[in-house]
């Protein structure tokens, strides 16, 4: 009994896979508005929140002291957060525009902190 014990212990040990790699941000505005955002270490992609089951895929870069999302389409820059890691601010520069040949970058600004689940 004692080896099989021994056994199960050492498989759960030597199996051990962590799914954890996925770190929950929840951000707020000064105007009351709030996202989530997420990033994988492993994969460097982060993820933004807008909805239901809808989000927004970013590449991820990450530095001591920045979190660095930004998203592409074809080849030009079009959306993006910059997250300090030791304060939580953050800004949001956006190509989103209701003027298609307005290609002006707007910047909104946010407070980060690590998110944790209610339920």
């Amino acid at each position: 009994m004692k080896k099989l014990l021994a056994i199960v212990v050492l498989g759960l040990l030597i199996n051990n896979t962590v799914n954890a790699d996925e770190t929950f941000l929840s951000c707020t505005s000064d105007s009351g508005g709030s996202i989530t955002l997420s990033f994988d270490t492993k994969t460097k992609i982060g993820k933004e929140y807008v909805g239901g089951d809808s989000k927004i895929i970013y590449d991820l870069n990450i530095s001591d002291a920045n979190l660095l999302f930004q998203r592409f389409y074809e080849g030009s820059f079009i959306r993006g957060w910059n997250i300090d890691r030791y304060s939580g601010n953050a800004t949001l520069n956006s190509t989103f525009n209701s003027d298609p040949n307005d290609k002006s970058i707007r910047s909104y600004e946010y407070n980060c902190r690590r998110g944790s689940k209610i339920f």
